[in-house]
């Protein structure tokens, strides 16, 4: 039951409240040297894993670094502040995470990473993480201050008769500024390393608040939903975030630039967060997710989160590490890169779809891939040979105009002409390729399935593919009917005479289990322990 308040009651209430503040924020203006300073020491980070975009390296040294000169003319034309820089301290970072470590204990694992990563900076120097203003440090004042970005300067100058005068120095470095006459640095130096720029300091307060600031200053230049989403402090945020910044998957993306285009998956949109996002939503539930939906994704706190986000990132980097330089070339489908990794999952009985149509056989762990780069390539090219199959299309042929006839060949067969994007049929592998629900996924697995199973059973009779995980494990059945087998074996290859009375013994394998060998009966063996273990996998 709610209490209304009387208009008296508000009016007093309103007269002793005050605002209520969940981020406090220092305000003050120091140099230009001061904060690049900060940068080039270390003191300052970027923290890439949450609230900072990805740093839009090509953006700003695009045609001939125009958008890092715009800034610099912008500031250094300006008498007074311009904008500004946000930073927060390390602690209240750390502060955050221990409360989500103990408030969400289901991703304790991945809570704790995050503290370990931020202590280690912390030890090495680092004092603030830059939220805003990452950019303009990086490819605009930084190498202007070391010389490394010519800019153009206005400067006021004088004449003999000491008349002031306007003029324009181009393409100058910082250094070229120098006195040398004096052998010091000039004012022109000086006033430059003097110009006052807005630091702002978040001293105290919420993540989600301090999120929530970071959305405001950026919509000057609108942030995507992606982007928005992926600044979210949460687990499943981190996680993705964690993923997507590991070297090895950095240059993995950044390999295949003609892929991720557009609004929704560029690079510098973090396109490539996007992405692993979706497929985390496709272990769930089958399909790509929504806008919404995905929002949602990032808010879950289920059992099954865990070892969705150990599988996304193990996932994620094994192919990064496997992926043989020549087939980047060959991707130049979005869609084709998804179904790589649905295929890879269903494989390991990760995926969330129907999967209609059942595998020759499934593996436990990708390390039962015993040679990566081999399965790796003779998928992708199934996939990318099926997809660009002509049982996708329907065939177009000349027609004489004047007559309304097909146009013949040398041979008297109708005369075909190219193939168009949009002449495939309607229920092709090629068209469940150009959407990603949950039914096109579905789809293009089943038609997928006879030609997947043919790369299986062609990886696993080369050894490429190890299907027998748990080979090692062998049963008591199995040690009986061996001990049966051998009760009376002389062989001194494998020193099995008398052996039961010894009782140092154990079943060796043939072929050994590395080799892809089997617990079958032929394959098995009884000898002492010893010699066994010498046989390595020999």
């Amino acid at each position: 039951m709610t209490t209304s308040l009387t208009r008296e009651a508000r009016q007093a209430n309103f007269l002793n409240a005050k605002l209520s503040r969940h981020v406090k924020v220092q305000t003050r203006t120091v140099s230009l040297e001061l904060i690049a300073d900060l940068w080039r020491t270390g003191k300052l980070i970027s923290y890439n894993k949450w609230l900072q975009r990805l740093q839009q390296e090509k953006k700003w040294k695009n045609n001939g670094h125009k958008k890092a000169l715009e800034y610099l003319a912008s500031l250094l034309g300006t008498d007074g502040c311009v904008q500004g820089f946000l930073i927060c301290g390390i602690e209240i970072v750390l502060t955050n995470l221990e409360h989500k470590k103990r408030t969400e204990p289901k991703l304790d694992k991945l809570w704790s990473e995050m503290i370990e990563w931020l202590l280690d900076k912390q030890n090495k120097g680092a004092q603030f993480i830059i939220l805003d203003g990452q950019n303009r440090l990086a490819f605009a004042i930084v190498p202007f201050l070391k010389s490394d970005l010519k800019a153009n300067l206005k400067i006021i100058s004088q004449d003999a008769n000491g008349n002031e005068f306007e003029e324009e120095l181009k393409g100058v470095t910082f250094d070229s500024l120098y006195d040398t006459e004096n052998d010091c640095m000039s004012d022109l130096q000086h006033e430059i390393l003097n110009t006052e720029v807005i630091l702002q300091s978040v001293v105290a307060g919420d993540i989600r608040a301090i999120r929530d600031q970071i959305i405001s200053l950026n919509e000057s230049e609108e942030m995507t939903i992606n982007e928005k989403r992926s600044t979210e402090f949460t687990g499943v945020s981190l996680a993705i975030n964690t993923t997507a910044s590991h070297p090895t998957v950095v240059q993995l993306f950044k390999k295949l630039p003609k892929i991720f285009t557009g609004e929704k998956y560029h690079l510098e949109k973090k396109g490539d967060i996007r992405f692993l996002a979706e497929f985390l939503y496709y272990q769930r539930n089958g399909s790509c997710g929504s806008e919404s939906t995905l929002n949602s994704m990032y808010h879950v706190k289920d059992d099954d989160i865990n070892n969705q986000i150990d599988f996304n990132n193990e996932l994620f980097l094994w192919v990064a590490k496997n992926l043989p330089k020549t087939l980047y070339p060959e991707l130049t489908s979005k869609e084709i890169f998804r179904h790589l990794f649905q295929s890879i999952a269903r494989l390991c009985k990760k995926s969330g779809g129907e999967n209609t149509g059942s595998l020759s056989f499934n593996i436990k762990s990708l390390k039962q891939i015993k040679k990566p780069e081999i399965f790796l390539t003779k998928l992708i090219k199934k996939l990318i040979k099926v997809h660009a199959s002509d049982d996708n299309f329907e065939p177009r042929y000349l027609i004489d105009e004047r007559t309304g006839e097909f146009i013949l060949d040398e041979d008297g067969d109708k005369q075909q002409l190219p193939r168009r994007h949009k002449d495939h049929k309607t229920h092709s592998f090629f068209a469940y390729h150009t959407a990603s629900g949950a039914y096109d996924m579905d789809q293009r697995e089943k038609l997928f399935t006879k030609h997947y199973n043919e790369v299986l059973e062609e990886c696993k009779k080369s050894g490429v593919i190890r299907t027998n995980n748990n080979a090692r494990n062998i049963s008591t059945v199995q040690l009986m009917q061996a001990q049966a087998e051998h009760e009376s074996d002389i062989l001194d290859r494998w020193e099995t005479k008398n052996l039961i009375s010894v009782g140092d013994t154990e079943l060796h394998h043939l072929l050994s289990v590395d080799k892809n060998g089997t617990n079958d009966q032929d394959n098995l063996v009884l000898t002492k322990k010893k010699l066994n273990r010498l046989q390595s996998n020999n």
